[in-house]
């Protein structure tokens, strides 16, 4: 009788320690001290192995010290220990966002920086499995259509980002990836009719009319593309590259006058930068000047360029047939031995 009741003191004792070191680990996760939540259920663990809650939290509190990986092993191994018991709690956890959820989600996402879409596509699938209400669920769908399209798998991506939009219809994130998506593979009416709609639902977000202007200059759609930059630098944008990019869809719609004045702004935002596209626009504009037979102001602007970079060739050419135009033959011949000269790129 008295070795009964001993062994009988010795489990209680036993429970009451797992006891006391799981309370104690949920007290200082709800305080936000981590490492010590950490000590305890680790203390949990070693009194009880088999003891799946412990590692389900233990868990928990890696993940709130983002070690991502760590916390999924010890969620693997919750599961190990008891799948179906593990797996409802993990499922049912009150808390939003669903910490377990957010354990995979942000796994996927630091392995989609660092460019490991295989990984980062097994985190994303377990994430999708724990995704218990429409937002968590949103986010790992386009989650995985990201991750697809860094995979070379766009078509596969495509469907999960319809399957968000069904979910929420009014976001623009889904659009703006799909037009992204048309766009980088250089499919730009596709592209242009995304962003559309990803610029209607995000109210004319910058960054996505920026995409939609581009999709439409090359789609050689210039006259849309003229009017979206144009409503870019309406909401108070100044931009170098903006400016640029408006002339030269003036310049490709054969509207050349048009695109003086915005080239003009862009040669001095992007020389204040010392914008290496400063060039582009002296090239541009030279182009301009000559074919309106403004043979002095395309000498003057030149001659101007090639201070910024004397080895561009095509300066020297540009003030050479100026002269030519001009009749000017001592002028011509000093450029094109310039020209000849010249030890950059013709």
């Amino acid at each position: 009788m008295k070795k009964v009741f001993f062994a009988l003191v010795i489990l209680l004792l036993v429970a009451g320690c797992q006891s006391q070191f799981m309370t104690g680990g949920k007290v200082y996760y709800q305080s936000g001290q981590y490492d010590k939540a950490i000590e305890q259920f680790k203390k949990a663990i070693e009194a009880e192995p088999n003891n799946y809650a412990a590692y389900l939290w233990l868990g928990k509190a890696y993940s709130q010290k983002k070690m991502w990986e760590e916390a999924a092993k010890m969620y693997a191994k919750a599961m190990e220990i008891n799948k179906e018991k593990a797996l409802k709690e993990m499922k049912n956890d009150p808390m939003k966002p669903n910490p377990y959820w957010y354990t995979y989600d942000q796994a996927a996402r630091h392995y989609m920086k660092k460019k490991e879409f295989q990984k980062a596509f097994d985190y994303n699938e377990k994430a999708l499995k724990l995704a218990n209400d429409k937002e968590t669920k949103f986010n790992s769908l386009i989650m995985k259509g990201a991750i697809l399209t860094n995979m070379g798998k766009a078509d596969e991506a495509e469907k999960y980002y319809d399957e968000a939009i069904k979910i929420d219809p009014d976001n623009p994130e889904p659009y703006r990836l799909l037009g992204h998506q048309y766009l980088t593979n250089e499919d730009y009416e596709n592209a242009a009719k995304y962003f559309e709609i990803a610029a209607e639902k995000s109210q004319n977000n910058t960054n996505i009319l920026l995409l939609l202007a581009a999709s439409y200059l090359n789609a050689k759609k210039f006259d849309k593309a003229i009017d979206t930059y144009k409503k870019i630098l309406s909401s108070g944008v100044e931009d170098g590259l903006v400016y640029l990019n408006l002339g030269n869809a003036y310049r490709e719609a054969g509207k050349e006058k048009e695109a003086i004045e915005p080239y003009l702004k862009a040669l001095k935002l992007l020389k204040e930068k010392n914008d290496k596209n400063v060039e582009v626009v002296y090239t541009n504009l030279g182009y301009i000047y000559y074919d309106l037979k403004m043979y002095d102001k395309c000498i003057e602007l030149l001659s101007e360029a090639i201070k910024v970079n004397p080895n561009n060739c095509n300066f020297y050419l540009l003030i050479y047939n100026s002269y030519v135009a001009k009749k000017d033959t001592k002028n011509a011949k000093i450029y094109m031995k310039k020209y000849e000269n010249c030890s950059g790129e013709k």
